[in-house]
């Protein structure tokens, strides 16, 4: 479908793109004209390696490697030159020491494993889409659950350990690696609609539901011993 005058160019329907569902993922393609407007666009901030920066051998390694670059420098008479071939110093000694940090997966959990089972569960699905029989469609249904069960277990044991983790950080008084790790669910932390009190009754209103979590919390964030977290 193709229509001039209007916005929309191009839709079909794709049967590559496994969502496990029956119907196909519709794919459009639009155009509209919008106005530009420049910016400058900022260089990304560099990440780098934390655990070389909390290496002393590599600060070390980065400190001698950097005074031997400002010592080399040619003198400038223009100040903004001056502090430009300092900053590219710098950079370039953080950069060959100290290295830089790559980006995180997205899931973290995520392994060869998973990435396998998945690519038998899209290969038996084009199998079904092709000969549309109940045998192909009983073991395409049979790897999808295999395939749900292997990454939703992987998921809960790296949460789990990352739980851990945060509370061995707690343990030592390790006060930064404690909210780091806090940070990183703070993005996946959602407000739940129902929960139980002290005596297992479940409640709904908003109000007593966040009063309960600021019991839970006072509690578990206050004493040494261990408490189970599937009371709530």
């Amino acid at each position: 479908m193709k229509i001039k005058k209007g916005v929309i160019e191009d839709v079909r329907s794709m049967r590559g793109p496994n969502i496990d569902s029956d119907h196909f993922l519709v794919k459009a393609v639009i155009q509209q004209n919008l106005s530009v407007i420049h910016k400058k666009k900022l260089k990304p901030a560099l990440k780098w390696n934390k655990i070389n920066l909390q290496n002393p051998s590599k600060l070390k390694e980065y400190r001698s490697l950097l005074h031997k670059k400002l010592v080399n420098l040619a003198p400038k008479q223009e100040i903004d030159d001056e502090w430009e071939q300092i900053e590219i110093a710098i950079v370039v000694a953080a950069r060959e020491v100290i290295q830089t940090q790559g980006k995180s997966p997205r899931n973290e959990w995520w392994d060869e494993e998973c990435g396998k089972i998945i690519q038998e569960k899209n290969e038996t699905r084009k199998k079904w889409l092709q000969l549309k029989t109940r045998i192909s469609w009983n073991t395409y249904i049979n790897k999808r659950k295999q395939a749900n069960h292997i990454c939703t277990q992987k998921k809960k044991k790296w949460l789990s350990n990352k739980i851990i983790h945060i509370e061995e950080n707690h343990r030592r008084n390790e006060t930064k690696k404690f909210f780091e790790g806090l940070w990183n669910f703070k993005q996946q932390i959602t407000l739940p609609i129902v929960c139980k009190d002290a005596e297992d009754n479940v409640i709904s209103q908003t109000d007593i539901i966040l009063a309960r979590w600021k019991d839970y919390f006072c509690k578990i964030l206050n004493t040494s011993e261990a408490i189970d977290i599937q009371t709530l």
